[in-house]
């Protein structure tokens, strides 16, 4: 399209997209890449520098071989021009997804740094290198100082986790974080981080020799996730205990293979809990069947409960005096004993939908048919 076209939208062929004040074009092109914003300069003069006033950043790269290191570096020189362009204009938002087999990391540094001094209040990292050689380097501390920093998520293997010993992430309200491995010493500092954090999302993968207790203090706290896949087993001599203390706490979705102790402290805000405990091998030890039934006692205030896994006593179900909405997965046939105590645990159920090989039935207004019939039939 040439400098001379015009985008002619109304009907007597007005362009009226370009009469737009430059704030609102800019909050429009703030939803687009930035790549794309920046074709739009070649509308018109009066688009020619609207990109450069965008709040939002937003860079992908998924490089290939096949490729080569061409296309790569015309990345990286696309993102240092237009770093550059904006000058010393805030960014309010910066996205950068990047896969690929070879990088430079300091360039990808000096970025972060680059936003962290414009006064970014929305970071996301997804920085994947393939090649396990790659020398890694740490992350800038000024990320976990940044006072501007409302929104952090950070997906990469190829950057260590270094945080100060005070001050971190002061006015952070939302954290997804994958975590590779990590050591203890990084969990016991990460979990004491969060003076005002609403939303925490941790998930990846755990070594076999993390052992200890972890206490997780977040006060502010009302959805948390945790997603951890393992190498663990129960056979081994290694032990994590997780401690909870969130009073404000509304959400909890835990997924994990190997089920360790897990204790709230305070769980009377939650509302809806997800639990997803998905190793087989894990019936055949006491401990994990004691392990689930007190982690759910401890939220059994619960209205709305989604679990899933492959065997839990049932004479040990807690009552869910205030439960309205149950997911029930059965993962295996001889595990649908587990649905009649949970019925008769929850006297005031209003909704139960039910998956067994991904069939799903839903059961609505269980308690009406309980009021007139007396009974629910399974």
């Amino acid at each position: 399209m040439g400098s001379h076209s015009k985008l002619k939208v109304g009907g007597d062929g007005e362009d009226k997209i370009s009469q737009l004040p430059d704030a609102l074009l800019s909050h429009m092109l703030s939803f687009v890449e930035t790549e794309q914003a920046v074709r739009t300069s070649i509308l018109s003069t009066r688009w020619k520098n609207i990109w450069a006033s965008v709040p939002s950043l937003f860079f992908v790269h998924c490089c290939c071989k096949e490729r080569g290191s061409s296309n790569h570096a015309v990345f990286v020189s696309f993102v240092d021009r237009a770093l550059h362009c904006r000058g010393l204009l805030d960014i309010q938002r910066f996205y950068l997804r990047y896969y690929c087999f070879s990088v430079d990391l300091s360039r990808i540094d000096g970025w972060i740094r680059n936003v962290i001094r414009r006064n970014v209040v929305e970071l996301k990292l997804c920085v994947r290198v393939y090649e396990d050689t790659v020398e890694k380097i740490e992350l800038p501390k000024t990320i976990f100082l940044c006072k501007t920093l409302v929104i952090l998520k950070l997906n990469f293997n190829c950057f260590i986790y270094a945080p100060p010993e005070s001050g971190c992430f002061p006015n952070l309200k939302v954290l997804h974080i994958r975590l590779d491995c990590p050591d203890k010493d990084f969990l016991e500092k990460l979990f004491t981080f969060f003076p005002l954090l609403e939303d925490l999302f941790i998930y990846g993968r755990l070594s076999s020799d993390i052992s200890g207790t972890f206490k997780l203090f977040v006060p502010e706290l009302k959805r948390l996730k945790i997603d951890f896949a393992s190498n663990m087993s129960y056979e081994d001599p290694y032990e994590y205990y997780l401690s909870i203390n969130a009073p404000k706490l509304e959400y909890l979705d835990l997924r994990v293979d190997f089920l360790r102790s897990i204790v709230f402290d305070n769980a009377k805000s939650l509302v809806k809990a997800v639990f997803s405990f998905s190793h087989r091998d894990a019936i055949e030890l006491e401990r994990y069947g004691y392990r689930a039934t007190t982690l759910l006692a401890a939220v059994s205030n619960v209205q709305h409960l989604s679990l899933s896994v492959h065997s839990l006593a049932a004479s040990c179900m807690p009552a869910f005096d205030n439960l309205i909405h149950l997911k029930l997965v059965i993962r295996d046939c001889h595990h649908w004993i587990l649905l009649p105590m949970l019925l008769h645990r929850a006297p005031n159920l209003e909704c139960l939908e039910l998956e067994h090989n991904e069939v799903r039935f839903t059961f609505q207004n269980i308690s009406r048919a309980r009021v007139r019939r007396n009974r629910f039939t399974y």
